[in-house]
C-alpha cells in the first residue's frame, strides 16, 4: 500500500509537470505567435501608408506637370554640391549643369529691386543685365517721383508689385522681367550672413535725426575712408539722407549693393556651396519675390562674374525738378513733361 501510494504521488507530480512543460509551451508559442502579428499588422499598416504616400507623389507629380524632371535632378544634384564644398560656385555650371539664361542680343534682363520701410517703398531701382556686355547697370528711382499723381514710394503697398513694373516701365522704357522686395530686417540678415560689407565712404557722415525705430532719433556717424560695414550699419550708411540728400542716398545704395556682390565672389564663401544655399535659403523667405530658389542659383551661375556699373541715378541734377503737389508734398517731374529723355538716357546705360 505504501508502494502503490508513491506510484501515485509520482504519477501525478510528472502529470503536473507535463502539464507545467505544456502550458510553458503553449505559452512561448503564443507569445510568438502575438509578436508575429504585432509585427503583420505594423507591416500591414506601413504598407498601407506607404502605398498611401506614393499614390499622392504620383498624384502630385501628374498635378505639377510643369515641373521638368531635370529640375528635381538639379535640385537633387546642387544638395550633393553642397557637400562636397566645391573650390568656386561658378563652377555649378559644369558641375551641375545649370540652364543659363538666354537674353537675345537686343535685349536685356532686368529685375526691379524695392527696400521697403513700413508701406513704404523707400529704395527702387533696376538691374539691368546686359549678356553681349557682361554688365549689370544699377539705375535708381528717386522715391518722390510722382507717377500718376502718386508718389513712386507709396505704389507698392498700394497696387502690388505689378503695378511697380508699369510704373518701372513708364519712367524707363524698360519693362522688368521679375522683381525682390526686401524690408530693412532682411536686409541686414542678408548682410551679417555674408559677414559684413566693405565699402569707401566717399565724405563722413554725421546724421544726428537718424530714425530710431521707436519714433525718435538717434545720431549716425561713420568717417570717411575704407569701412568695414555689419548689416545693421549698412542699412544706416543705406538710408541715412538728413546730412546729404535722396540722391546721395541712392548712389549709396548701389555702393552697397556692389560690396555684397563682390563679397560673395571673393570671399571663402563661394567654396561653401552649403554656406551659399543656407543664404539663398534664407534670403528667398524673407524677401517678396518672383524668383524661385534655382532661378537665384542659375542666375548667380549665369551673372555672377558680370560687371555691376553704379552711379546713375535720376536727379534734379540730370532730368527731373522738384516742386510741390496740391497738398503741399514736395515731388519730383520729368523736365520736359514725360519720359522720352529719360527712356534715352537709360538706353545709353543698359546698352
Amino acid at each position: 500500500m505504501h508502494d502503490d501510494q508513491l506510484y501515485a504521488e509520482y504519477d501525478s507530480a510528472a502529470e503536473w509537470h507535463f502539464k507545467l512543460q505544456s502550458i510553458a509551451v503553449v505559452s512561448l508559442i503564443t507569445a510568438i505567435a502575438s509578436v508575429f502579428a504585432a509585427f503583420l499588422y505594423v507591416f500591414s499598416v506601413f504598407s498601407t501608408d506607404l502605398d498611401k504616400k506614393s499614390m499622392q507623389v504620383d498624384s502630385l507629380v501628374t498635378e505639377v506637370g510643369e515641373l521638368k524632371d531635370e529640375n528635381l535632378t538639379l535640385y537633387q544634384e546642387l544638395e550633393e554640391v553642397a557637400d562636397m564644398g566645391e573650390a568656386n560656385l561658378f563652377r555649378y555650371e559644369k558641375v551641375v549643369s545649370v540652364p543659363v539664361v538666354t537674353v537675345s542680343s537686343e535685349e536685356t534682363f532686368d529685375i526691379l529691386i524695392m527696400g521697403t520701410h513700413g508701406t513704404l517703398t523707400d529704395t527702387i531701382m533696376l538691374a539691368s543685365i546686359n549678356p553681349d556686355l557682361k554688365t549689370i547697370s544699377l539705375i535708381s528711382i528717386p522715391r518722390d517721383l510722382s507717377v500718376n499723381g502718386r508718389k513712386i514710394n507709396e505704389h507698392y503697398n498700394l497696387y502690388g508689385s505689378d503695378y511697380m513694373k508699369e510704373a518701372a516701365y513708364e519712367i524707363t522704357g524698360i519693362m522688368p522681367e521679375k522683381y525682390v522686395v526686401i524690408d530693412m530686417q532682411a536686409f541686414i540678415d542678408i548682410v551679417d550672413a555674408v559677414g559684413g560689407v566693405d565699402v569707401y565712404v566717399d565724405k563722413a557722415i554725421y546724421d544726428t535725426l537718424y530714425p530710431n525705430g521707436k519714433g525718435g532719433y538717434s545720431t549716425f556717424y561713420i568717417e570717411a575712408g575704407e569701412q568695414h560695414l555689419d548689416g545693421a550699419t549698412a542699412l544706416k550708411y543705406a538710408r541715412s539722407r538728413e546730412s546729404t540728400s535722396d540722391f546721395d542716398r541712392a548712389e549709396r545704395q548701389q555702393e552697397v549693393v556692389l560690396a555684397l556682390k563682390d563679397k560673395v565672389v571673393s570671399s571663402g564663401l563661394v567654396g561653401d556651396g552649403s554656406a551659399i544655399l543656407d543664404i539663398l535659403s534664407s534670403v528667398l523667405e524673407n524677401v517678396d519675390t518672383d524668383i524661385s530658389f534655382i532661378d537665384t542659383i542659375t542666375y548667380y551661375a549665369s551673372y555672377g562674374n558680370y560687371t555691376v556699373e553704379t552711379g546713375n541715378v535720376l536727379t534734379t541734377s540730370n532730368y527731373l525738378y522738384s516742386t510741390y503737389n496740391m497738398y503741399g508734398q514736395y515731388i519730383l517731374l520729368p523736365d520736359v513733361g514725360d519720359y522720352g529723355e529719360v527712356w534715352e538716357w537709360v538706353e545709353g546705360v543698359v546698352r
